[in-house]
């Protein structure tokens, strides 16, 4: 299991992270929500090990991803970042392959239970069919399920997304959100940082809010995303409406 205790962070210019300790339970969707600003995507770099805290420490079952090493942190734990830059020049399959580099490394064909994990994860995703298309080519919505496939190639136990349903159309986020709660019902513990507190109310089973750079509350998404807890982090009024098993909400003008 991922595990952080109480962290503590800061960059130059004086902007402060200090989280309350938190495990990450197999088989469940944990959201990370906040206004812009508030330190998601900083806490989730921590967590994947791209930034190292002040204090604090984040492990796996007790080890730290220094006593782990870098191929066995990354068999544990993948993260996927907010889409930036240049679209790599390579087709699906060869770019999913790459998330096979942390078990078999950089250089080589793929192994027979290679490829076997390739066809599975991108049967998974539901990006078989776009095997020989290129990255470039490919939708938003498309191209994150394809940038999970990558990520799940690495057989990881933890799975990490910072801001997946960015720039997507609701057609795409129906189909992230049912591919995340799959993966969670299969026993990965799956971390995801929105926007969207509707979204979160129905993709998360708990949620960890940020509010100027600490933990203003963890827990189950229910309680915790109440009209007052919002009011006070966003500054803006929403209508509640129950649906089913989750609650939903509205801006309110």
């Amino acid at each position: 299991m991922l595990q952080a205790t109480q962290l503590e962070f800061g960059r130059p210019g004086g902007f402060r992270l200090a989280t309350q300790a938190l495990d990450f339970v197999p088989g469940q969707i944990m959201g990370v929500l906040g206004p812009n600003g508030s330190g998601k995507s900083t806490f989730l770099q921590l967590l994947s090990g791209i930034l190292k805290p002040k204090t604090g420490a984040i492990t796996w079952d007790g080890r730290s991803r220094r006593q782990l090493g870098a191929r066995g942190w990354a068999q544990k734990i993948a993260a996927i970042p907010q889409e930036a830059g240049a679209i790599p020049e390579m087709d699906v399959q060869q770019y999913v392959s790459l998330g096979l580099i942390p078990n078999e490394g950089v250089f080589g064909t793929p192994s027979v239970d290679g490829v076997e994990t390739v066809a599975q994860v991108m049967d998974v995703c539901n990006v078989v069919h776009l095997a020989d298309r290129r990255l470039a080519e490919l939708s938003g919505g498309q191209r994150q399920r394809v940038r999970i496939a990558k990520a799940l190639a690495q057989t990881p136990r933890t799975l990490i997304l910072d801001e997946p349903a960015n720039h997507l159309d609701l057609h795409a986020i129906g189909h992230l959100a049912d591919l995340l709660h799959r993966l969670a019902h299969d026993g990965l513990a799956v971390v995801v940082s929105m926007h969207d507190i509707d979204l979160a109310s129905h993709l998360s089973d708990e949620v960890m809010v940020l509010h100027e750079g600490r933990t203003e509350t963890i827990g189950p998404t229910n309680e915790v995303l109440t009209p007052e807890l919002i009011k006070r982090c966003w500054g803006v009024d929403v209508i509640t409406l129950d649906d089913g098993d989750s609650r939903r909400y509205l801006l309110k003008y």
